[in-house]
């Protein structure tokens, strides 16, 4: 069974962190982890997919990319996605973009305007859209809610709004992606929401290099600890493992396609 990580931000472990690729991807298959997502924001980071590519060839694992603009480099992001469009054949989806209330890194209404730039642009190129919305889930699902070509392939990715938002996400027939945090002691209120949450319409997730799940909290975060995620979820909820890989699969499959990259 296929065990997936929905989102990483490997280049930044490799320039930042400074762990090599080989290390990364090593790791993941030693883990079981065959499926990874990488998250580019930048024309830099765009650049850079070219190096994780040849890195992950012939490794086994399926590696693709998504992009767009994160909400916190909306104020100063000069409007340009051209960067996006060279590499739109080559990304499973535009993201991550939103909005983020909690930091204060762009203003709300500028955050706005990107997102939904963003949202018309995953539109135009008819791809699906990961969100990121901290503290905005609900206005987020509202502008989305606007938009009459939008379809079911969104994803909420790292959620950490309430249980009420989540169930309008689920019925909306869109998924949402939990990270690490779940295994923290004090996140009831998103294991509620993996306990509410239809087959096929959760995906796991590291959002590495941040949020490392327990027992590695407070380290760096890496895509190989996505099973961690996997297996608190099996012990939470009593369902084996393998049911909670092939849900994930599922999901992922529902917003992506097959799992081959």
């Amino acid at each position: 069974m296929t065990r997936i990580d929905s989102h990483a931000h490997l280049l930044t472990l490799i320039t930042e962190k400074k762990i090599p690729a080989d290390t990364l991807f090593g790791d993941m298959l030693y883990n079981g982890v065959t499926v990874c997502v990488n998250v580019i924001l930048s024309p830099e980071e765009a650049r850079g997919r070219a190096m994780l590519d040849a890195a992950c060839r012939d490794t086994g694992i399926s590696l693709f990319h998504i992009a767009g603009v994160h909400p916190h480099d909306a104020a100063k992001w000069d409007g340009d996605d051209s960067w996006i469009r060279d590499i739109a054949a080559t990304v499973v989806a535009i993201g991550e973009v939103g909005m983020d209330l909690h930091y204060d890194f762009s203003p709300p209404d500028r955050q706005e305007k990107v997102f939904r730039r963003m949202v018309e642009l995953a539109i135009e190129l008819r791809k699906p859209l990961v969100i990121h919305g901290r503290k905005a889930e609900g206005r987020i699902f509202d502008m989305l809610s606007e938009y009459e070509e939008m379809d079911d392939r969104v994803l909420f990715h790292c959620y950490t709004g309430d249980v009420a938002t989540a169930r309008r996400i689920f019925d909306r027939n869109w998924s949402i992606s939990l990270p690490g945090i779940l295994t923290f002691p004090d996140a009831e209120e998103m294991r509620e929401v993996l306990m509410m949450a239809p087959a096929g319409q959760i995906c796991f997730e590291t959002d590495s290099p941040y949020l490392a799940p327990v027992p590695h909290r407070g380290k760096v975060n890496t895509p190989a600890h996505v099973t961690d995620i996997y297996r608190f979820a099996a012990q939470l909820t009593g369902l084996p493992l393998p049911v909670w890989e092939e849900r994930a699969q599922q999901c992922f499959e529902r917003l992506f396609g097959g799992v081959t990259g």
